[in-house]
C-alpha cells in the first residue's frame, strides 16, 4: 500500500533525525561516563510510555543511557555478534512489534581513545498505525468536506445555468394560460435558436387557428343566404313537405353552430381563465328551473362552495347547459348535481331520475348526429359539444348508473 509505505519512510526519517539530536545533545566525559543533556527537540522521550524510546549502548548491549520514557520498557536486544552491523551505516527493522532505528558509530574521546557505541530508537507498532488512522481519517474528512462543497457549488452552478428554462417554462405557462401570446424577454445566446423556433410554433399555431376560424366563420356567412332562400321556399309546399324540410334545414343549421363552437373551443388551451363552475352550475340551474317550470322538477346540488377551473367561460356554459338540459329533459321529477376534491381533481356528476342510458354507449352517443334520447327536439350535438370541451380542457367525462335511477355523467377537471 502507497500510503503505508510512504508512512514508514516518514517514521525512518524521523527516527533517523533523534539519532542525530541524541548524538548532538551526548557527551562522553574522561572517565568514561556518558552525559546527556536535555533533548528539547525530541519531548517523547521524556514521558514515560509516549510510544518513543531512545537507549545508547555498545556492541555488548550494556546500555550507556536510557531515556526517560523507556525507564519501565521492555525493549528488544541491543546486542550485536561480531561483524553483524558495519560503522558510519544506519538500519531500520521491526523487531517485536516494534520499529527499531540504529546507528554504530566510533565515538572519539578527549585522550585519543576511541570507544564504539549504538544509538538505538524504537517506536511501538501501533505508533505507526495511529498515525496512519489519524491520516486516513484526517484524509476522508478532507474528502468528504471537499465533496460537499464541490456538491454546493455544482448546485449552485446547475440551478445558476438553468435559471433561464426555468424563465422559459415560466412564459410557456403563460402562454398557456392566455397571459401572452410569445416568448419574451433576453436569454442566453445558447437558447435564442430554440426560444425562436418555439415562438415560430407558436405564431403558425395562431396563424392556422385564425385562418380555420375565419373559413368556418365564412362558410356558415356563405350558406346564410342559401338557408334563407330555402326557408322562403318551403312555405309554398305542402305541410307534409314543409314539415320534413324545415327538419332538415334545421339540422343544417346546428351542423353549422356546432362546427363554429366547436372551431371557438380551440383557443382554450391558449387563452385560459379562472372559473367557478359552482357559482357557473347554479346559473345554469337557475335557468333550467325556470324553463322547465311547469314540470315542478326538484334540483339539489350538493358538495363545494367554489370549485374553480382553468377554462373559457361560455364553453363551460355550453358544457353546463347540454349536461343539465339533458337530465331535465330525462328526468321525472330530480336531478342531482354535486361538486367533490378527489386528489388534485375537481369532479362533478349530474344525476337524474330518468329512465337512464347504457353506461356502455357513453362513446356512441358523444359522436355528432347520434343521439340515446327520444327527445322531441336536439339532434345529437349537445352530448358531443361535452366531450370535445372536456377534451380541450384535458379533463375526463364518464357516464355512470345514477343512484337516483337515471343516468349519472361525471366529468373531471384539473383543479387550479
Amino acid at each position: 500500500m502507497a500510503t503505508q509505505k510512504a508512512a514508514r519512510i516518514a517514521q525512518r526519517q524521523s527516527m533517523q533525525l533523534t539519532v542525530y539530536h541524541m548524538m548532538a545533545n551526548a557527551e562522553i566525559a574522561p572517565d568514561g561516563m556518558l552525559n546527556m543533556a536535555p533533548i528539547l527537540e525530541e519531548p517523547d522521550l521524556s514521558q514515560p510510555q509516549s510510544g518513543t524510546y531512545a537507549v545508547i549502548a555498545d556492541l555488548a548491549g550494556r546500555e550507556f543511557w536510557r531515556s526517560d520514557s523507556a525507564v519501565s520498557s521492555t525493549l528488544p536486544n541491543v546486542f550485536f555478534s561480531q561483524g553483524e552491523i558495519q560503522f558510519g551505516e544506519d538500519y531500520y527493522r521491526w523487531e517485536n512489534k516494534f520499529a527499531h532505528y540504529f546507528r554504530p558509530v566510533i565515538w572519539e574521546l578527549p585522550d585519543g581513545q576511541q570507544v564504539a557505541l549504538v544509538f538505538h530508537v524504537f517506536q511501538r507498532g501501533n505508533v505507526l498505525n495511529e498515525r496512519l488512522h489519524a491520516f486516513m481519517s484526517i484524509l476522508r474528512y478532507g474528502l468528504l468536506i471537499s465533496a460537499l462543497i464541490l456538491l454546493g457549488l455544482l448546485l449552485v452552478i446547475v440551478r445558476w445555468g438553468l435559471r433561464p428554462i426555468g424563465l422559459v417554462i415560466e412564459q410557456l405557462d403563460a402562454v398557456e394560460e392566455g397571459k401572452t401570446e410569445q416568448i419574451t424577454g433576453e436569454y442566453p445566446k445558447e437558447l435564442n435558436g430554440l426560444i425562436s423556433a418555439i415562438n415560430r410554433l407558436l405564431q403558425n399555431e395562431q396563424a392556422q387557428r385564425q385562418r380555420y376560424r375565419k373559413a368556418l366563420a365564412d362558410l356558415a356567412h356563405s350558406l346564410k343566404t342559401p338557408l334563407s332562400v330555402l326557408r322562403g321556399d318551403i312555405n309554398q309546399l305542402a305541410n307534409n313537405d314543409r314539415e320534413r324540410f324545415e327538419l332538415s334545414i334545421k339540422q343544417m343549421q346546428e351542423i353549422i353552430d356546432y362546427q363554429l363552437q366547436k372551431a371557438a373551443i380551440q383557443h382554450i388551451a391558449f387563452s385560459g381563465q379562472k372559473v367557478d363552475l359552482v357559482v357557473l352550475c347554479q346559473r345554469v340551474i337557475s335557468t333550467m328551473q325556470k324553463v322547465y317550470a311547469d314540470r315542478q322538477i326538484t334540483t339539489v346540488m350538493h358538495g363545494l362552495a367554489e370549485g374553480f377551473v382553468l377554462g373559457d367561460e361560455r364553453d363551460l356554459l355550453e358544457l353546463l347547459g347540454n349536461l343539465l338540459d339533458n337530465a331535465f329533459k330525462a328526468c321525472r321529477s330530480h336531478v342531482a348535481v354535486d361538486f367533490k376534491m378527489v386528489e388534485n381533481e375537481l369532479i362533478m356528476s349530474v344525476d337524474d331520475d330518468g329512465e337512464g342510458i347504457d353506461t356502455n354507449m357513453l362513446q356512441e352517443i358523444t359522436q355528432r348526429g347520434v343521439r340515446a334520447d327520444q327527445y322531441q327536439s336536439g339532434h345529437g350535438i349537445g352530448l358531443a359539444m361535452v366531450a370535445d370541451i372536456v377534451a380541450s380542457m384535458k379533463g375526463h367525462l364518464a357516464l355512470e348508473k345514477s343512484h337516483l335511477g337515471g343516468a349519472k355523467f361525471v366529468v373531471s377537471f384539473s383543479r387550479l
